[in-house]
């Protein structure tokens, strides 16, 4: 059974446990900035001082997946689906907006 985190626009937690990365969709359009578009997908827990406690600072372990629209979202939409065959995330999955504004989309199981 997949999982969808649904429309995400923000620093996210997708989930917290070990599990099955299937896929990410990200999309811009007319409402986005004109800065490039990065959005990366970690391996991730919130831990302090080494140990896992929720609310704490993102690991980031391992990077699954870069994203990178490299053009002006306010005039030309952007779409992408990336097909990721049920990658291991041991921690979590993260989703960070570094640059730019977009939505994003996480299946997982």
């Amino acid at each position: 059974m997949t999982i969808s985190s649904g429309m995400l626009d923000d620093d996210t937690v997708v989930t917290a446990h070990r599990t099955k990365l299937k896929s990410v969709h990200v999309s811009s359009g007319a409402n986005c900035s004109s800065t490039n578009l990065l959005i990366k997908i970690w391996d991730s827990r919130a831990e302090t001082g080494g140990e896992p406690v929720p609310g704490g600072t993102q690991t980031k372990r391992k990077e699954l997946l870069r994203v990178l629209a490299n053009q002006n979202h306010s005039t030309a939409a952007f779409n992408y689906e990336c097909d990721t065959h049920g990658v291991l995330a041991n921690e979590g999955i993260y989703v960070e907006f570094v640059t730019g504004t977009g939505q994003c989309y996480v299946s997982y199981e």
